[in-house]
């Protein structure tokens, strides 16, 4: 007896595949490794072939794509499966799996091989697998999403080495095994070379080790790579180790750390969180010196001018090694404007190199990992790593940003792209930009090219205009436009100034900015600057010039008092005559003032002035000051001045005089009618959820859309990250109260926050009263409040580690599975979220269930597909066996009903859901519910495939029914929905009597927890059908009429959708345009209600017929509709549709059309078996014949005589009483 060969596979390092120890030479091309390993990582799923062949062969066709992939997999299993002499790959026609048949060293390393704790391999024994950086020297350039997929995983398998070694150094420091301490800090420095703190603890231990000289060696080490990779030189700490070490004091106290000079008041984090930030890399390089005290002495002066630059743009200078600079914008608080300081800062700091210096900048925005360390901001490194390479591609005294970081600042700047390039560590080529300059945009809507256009803000605009004209008419109006930020404000002064151009000679626009707050009169100067026309190329003498010229042409007399007082304001030295008047700083401070309201109050024309003051929240006291005043005094020129603020600033003149227009958030029509003004690409799906998450906030709805335009995603867009992050950030200690809250989802309770806020963080009300007075919060009731913006709330939870998400999505489901056993009961998803989340797999997915099944019982059924999906997504993390099938299997069978009541029977989704239904139907064995199973899967044949091949599944239903009422009643009406369709309406009638004879009213809650529908509803439509075909129309309408008050009292809005469709068609087909008209709406208003697709098709299909019926040509346009919708979810009846449609045109006199739709009928029924209206397909052909021309009576006769067979074949009175009518119209 032969032993079970064994295949390993080693993905840490080269890629090697080994069996029984050996290795496998041919596993030869690379996306015969890429596939293998792909597969081999991800193998608890099946993979789409169409998803594998698209990113192993984007360049190709579909076709071709799938043949490589057919042929990559059939060398595979030549290579693997025959000398194994087992199954690996497990393919379908749509889908590939690997069996987990075997080891791989990614999982043994980061513990996923492991069932328990203690199955677990040691730290040691796993930072042995790490050969080197996963799937190392393996690259397909032209497969950018297999290559994400691999970068994603080097990264973090990378950090979880670097986590491990730390993890062994320190271990073996502390007991003292310097030694073998050593061994693993140089394999961490080896890993991660420019971290300066490894170096330094390999000198310390070389140095306690008794190692003095390889201490030193590796300080040089560590020198020679700052040098050649940073272009710095190691930090004072790292020279004053060295320095003991030389001198034998290695073992005295550590010096304490340097930290970059940063803003007084500034401190890090306390905790680790992700957050936004903008890392700046600027390297300094002085002219060719071999001397490293000449080079520092060179370096000093130019060094310290960048770092006064980076100071005063709000950077945070985390590392000044040498002759590079490192620095995060967004740190240690969030910035809105980050990404653009740090641009306007590195434009800054090449405008200012000396000429014995080169300057190179580069700049990448992104997220990172902040930990407790205030120099080290990017725990992590990626996003930090690419700034300081983007260098290398910047010219000398030139800037290099990232594609992200243009993103965040278009429009602001000058940017030219430099193509991709291939920058050391990142696997895939990256689009990287050089910044010219800047454009001159101070605000986002100055930067964009085509302004989008202004939508729900009509009464606004109105308002504004009319104030306008009474300023217009000689009087002084003043105006505050209140809202949160993106709500529009800039937007709409934009669109007053435009409505108004020529109407007035002068229009004043003062801006105001965060960064200076502080700084007096800056928005006033930046006015003044921009009308005298003060270039950065303008020396002070030019500035004064141009300063002197503007009032000596235009307020001559005014000219000696305001010069010196502007040149004061601007910081211009006076020249000439110009003297200083003799006074205090503060009389000079009320002789500007005074200045400055002569110059706002002299009309330069009769036409009144327009003065507007944005963002009136960041304004600095002085200019306050002079607005306050502005607005007191009562004389002086016609003016409308428009103020913008957000809502938490209250000026100090409010209300005096002052109006306020309070901006709402649009409509949902508004939004979706700006979506569509930006791109008319967007699907309907994706449009929907941007109208929920942005709340009406124009800013927001845009950056949505514009991220869906080009991925289809719906999350904070880049050009929110610092806007959103700066709101959480200004929170203060309520921060952490924000993150948790948001734990808990947009609305929260507040009883279930308080049991899961730790007490050690406070007051939780303090907290709570911080969130509503920053505008985050809004209260819902006494114990319930929500955030204001669905982005805000994902800005606070995206702001916590997965870590410390993951821990409070644990803690939260704790406390609800132990103390609101209530809430679990009535909203289970809520738990399956929490659990879902933390990891929990295995519970989180039977909570996910029982929120679907809950669903269900309310005809919530969107709800009950989602919770269901959720509960399927979570299976691939299970182990593969019968227990994950039998899973999956009962998920399947509940999520059928819902899929077929919402999305249809014959739909797409419920089709798959039935394939894969129909396969674990043979692996799940006696399951209970497989007869559940086995009933769906039929009835979903004859909506998608037809009815042709079913009798025979649906008599072995019965046959299997055995005992069990509930069950026979379906399978009775399993073979009685078949043969109606079939044509065969005895049978028929016969077996929806049958089943109704095993009702009880008591069984309706069984009934739609198992089938969906309450089946004496169901199967006395049916039998109101057959006998309506039987000939017995009296009947028909009785059984009718008494189904659908059974239905109307059941109070099941489903089984209400069925039973009116089934009645208008009903009444279709015995002509009675009223009440089908009457009963088609009805059937619309509740599917459009509550989501059923197909009974929506089913009522715009006899709503269209009666209004063709009575003349009305609209009516097409909704049996158009209904096919379409028919097509998409009962594609099995199709015939019913689409006679309707030929019937519909018969009676508007469109033959033509009419003839065309019979034929489309005929073939259909041909396709699915479908003959329940074979006859009357021939009979409408026959009336179009006769209604074309008296020649076609031949043919006519011919029709006719077919549908008198037909009709009389299958017992079709009624038909055949229709064709007998039409017979004698010959006659």
């Amino acid at each position: 007896m032969t032993s079970k060969r064994r295949l390993s596979l080693a993905l840490l390092g080269a890629c090697e595949v080994r069996i029984d120890g050996h290795p496998v030479q041919a596993v030869t091309y690379v996306r015969m490794r890429a596939l293998l390993a792909y597969l081999a990582v991800e193998r608890e799923r099946d993979h789409p072939r169409a998803d594998l062949a698209a990113m192993l062969w984007p360049g190709n066709d579909h076709v071709t794509a799938r043949g490589n992939l057919r042929r990559t997999l059939a060398d595979l299993r030549r290579t693997l499966e025959t000398p194994l002499g087992m199954t690996l790959f497990i393919a379908s026609k749509d889908a590939i799996r690997l069996v987990p048949a075997f080891s791989i060293d990614v999982r043994d390393f980061v513990g996923g091989g492991a069932r328990n704790v203690r199955e677990a391999l040691p730290d040691e024994a796993a930072i042995a697998l790490y050969r080197g950086e996963f799937l190392a020297g393996l690259s397909l350039p032209d497969c950018p999403q297999f290559e994400e997929w691999v970068s994603m995983h080097r990264e973090a398998l990378h950090c979880h080495a670097l986590a491990l070694l730390e993890r062994l150094w320190r271990r073996y420091s502390m007991a003292g095994n310097y030694g073998e301490a050593l061994r693993f800090v140089l394999r961490h420095a080896e890993l991660e070379p420019w971290d300066e703190d490894v170096h330094r603890q390999a000198m310390l231990l070389y140095a306690r080790n008794g190692q003095k000289s390889a201490a030193l060696e590796q300080y040089a080490i560590c020198r020679r790579m700052l040098r050649e990779e940073l272009a710095s030189s190691p930090s004072k700490e790292t020279e004053q180790l060295a320095e003991r070490i030389r001198n034998g004091e290695w073992n005295a106290s550590l010096p304490v750390q340097v930290q970059g000079q940063n803003p007084s008041g500034s401190s890090p984090p306390p905790q680790a969180e992700r957050r936004p930030v903008t890392v700046l890399y600027c390297e300094l390089i002085p002219a060719e010196t071999e001397d490293p005290d000449e080079a520092a002495q060179v370096l000093g002066p130019p060094r310290e001018r960048c770092l006064e630059i980076i100071r005063r743009h709000s950077g945070y200078v985390a590392s000044t090694h040498g002759g590079g600079l490192l620095a995060y914008f967004g740190y240690p608080r969030a910035d809105e404007n980050a990404a653009r300081h740090a641009v306007r800062a590195a434009l800054a700091i090449t405008r200012a190199a000396a000429p014995e210096i080169e300057i190179r900048v580069g700049i990448h925005s992104g997220l990172v990992i902040a930990g407790g360390q205030p120099d080290l901001p990017d725990a992590v490194g990626r996003t930090s790593k690419l700034a300081a390479r983007l260098r290398h591609s910047a010219a000398k005294n030139q800037v290099s940003i990232s594609q992200q970081t243009r993103h965040v600042v278009a429009g602001y700047f000058d940017c030219i792209s430099l193509g991709l390039q291939h920058v050391s560590g990142f696997s895939q080529p990256l689009e990287v930009f050089r910044v010219n300059g800047e454009t001159g945009a101070r605000t986002r809507l100055d930067g964009v090219e085509r302004l989008t256009p202004l939508f729900g803000r009509q009464a606004e605009i109105e308002k504004l205009l009319a104030l306008w004209q009474e300023a217009r008419n000689g009087s002084r109006q003043f105006l505050c436009i209140r809202g949160e930020p993106g709500i529009g404000k800039t937007r709409l002064v934009r669109a007053l100034i435009e409505r108004i151009e020529g109407d007035s000679d002068a229009v004043c626009e003062l801006r105001c900015f965060p960064e200076f707050e502080q700084s007096p009169f800056h928005p006033v100067i930046a006015m003044i600057e921009a009308r005298l026309g003060f270039p950065r190329t303008d020396t002070p003498e030019d500035k004064f010039r141009k300063l002197s010229a503007h009032f000596e042409t235009r307020y001559r007399k005014s000219a000696p008092i305001a010069v010196p007082l502007l040149a004061r304001l601007l910081s211009i030295a006076l020249q000439g005559n110009y003297r200083a008047p003799p006074a205090s700083p503060q009389k000079q401070k009320e002789q500007i003032i005074a200045l400055l309201l002569d110059q706002l109050n002299t009309p330069p024309s009769e036409k009144p002035a327009l003065l507007i003051v944005e963002d009136l929240h960041w304004i600095d006291p002085s200019s306050l000051e002079l607005l306050h005043r502005f607005i007191e005094r009562k004389d002086g020129r016609p003016v409308f001045a428009v103020f913008t603020h957000r809502p938490e600033f209250v000026a100090p003149w409010m209300p005096r005089g002052v109006s306020i227009l309070d901006i709402a958030p649009l409509t949902e029509r508004d939004a979706r009618q700006m979506i569509a003004s930006i791109s008319g690409q967007v699907p309907a799906a994706t449009a929907r959820l941007i109208v929920e998450s942005s709340d009406g906030v124009p800013l927001f709805i845009e950056e949505m859309t514009k991220l869906a335009r080009t991925d289809n995603s719906v999350g904070i867009p880049p050009t929110l990250h610092d806007l959103l992050a700066a709101r959480i950030d200004r929170l203060g200690s309520a921060k952490y109260t924000a993150q948790l809250a948001a734990t808990l989802g947009r609305e929260f309770d507040l009883t279930l926050l308080g049991k899961v806020f730790p007490k050690e963080r406070g007051n939780l009300q303090e907290a709570l009263r911080a969130l509503r007075e920053a505008g985050l919060t809004l209260e819902l009731n006494a114990s319930t409040q929500q955030f204001k913006h669905a982005l805000i709330r994902e800005a606070a939870y995206q702001s916590q580690t997965k870590a410390d998400i993951q821990a409070a999505h644990q803690r939260v489901a704790e406390v609800l599975m132990r103390e609101f056993p209530d809430v679990v009961a009535s909203r289970p998803e809520q738990l399956a979220q929490h659990l879902s989340a933390s990891g929990q797999t295995r519970l989180a997915i039977e909570y996910w269930t029982k929120a679907g099944q809950r669903a269900a019982q309310y005809s919530a059924h969107a709800e009950a597909i989602k919770n269901f999906n959720n509960g399927l997504r979570l299976l691939p993390g299970l182990q593969p066996g019968s227990n994950r099938d039998l899973m999956e299997f009962n998920i399947l069978v509940n999520l059928c009903p819902s899929l077929y009541a919402a999305v249809g029977y014959g739909s797409e989704e419920a089709t798959r859901a039935n394939a894969r239904l129909a396969v674990l139907a043979d692996l799940v064995g006696d399951a209970p519910d497989l007869f559940q199973a086995k009933w769906a899967v039929v009835m979903n044949t004859i909506a998608n495939a037809g009815s042709r091949d079913v009798p025979p599944r649906a008599m072995h239903l019965l046959h299997n029914a055995g005992d069990d009422p509930l069950r026979r009643q379906a399978a009775h009406y399993a073979v009685a929905d078949a043969a109606f369709w079939l044509g065969k309406f005895e049978v028929a009638r016969a077996h929806t009597e049958e089943s109704l004879t095993f009702y009880r009213s008591t069984q309706h809650q069984d009934l739609l927890a198992r089938f969906g529908e309450d089946l004496s509803v169901s199967c006395a439509a049916y039998l109101a059908w057959a006998y309506h075909f039987l000939g017995h129309a009296e009947r028909a309408r009785l059984i009718c009429d008494k189904m659908l008050g059974r239905a109307r009292e059941l109070d099941h809005p489903h089984t209400l959708a069925l039973a009116l469709c089934f009645a208008s068609v009903l009444h279709r087909w015995m002509d009675d345009r009223e009440n089908t008209l009457i009963l088609s709406t009805e059937t619309i208003e509740v599917s459009r209600k509550y989501g059923f697709s197909v009974w929506l098709a089913a009522g715009e299909m006899t709503h269209g017929w009666a209004l063709a019926r009575h003349g009305r040509h609209e009516g097409i346009a909704e049996l158009d509709s209904s096919v379409a919708g028919m097509k998409k979810a009962i594609g099995g009846i199709s015939v019913v549709f689409l006679s309707a449609l030929a019937e519909a045109y018969f009676h508007l006199a469109l033959y033509d059309r009419s003839l065309a739709t019979v034929e489309a009928a005929k073939r259909e029924a041909a396709r699915t078996g479908d003959g329940h209206f074979s006859a009357e397909l021939c009979r409408i052909e026959g009336e179009c014949l006769l209604a074309t021309s008296a020649k076609n009576a031949p043919r006519a006769k011919a029709c006719f005589n077919q549908a008198r067979s037909i009709s009389r074949a299958q017992g079709a009175k009624s038909l055949e009483l229709l064709v007998e009518a039409s017979m004698a119209r010959m006659r």
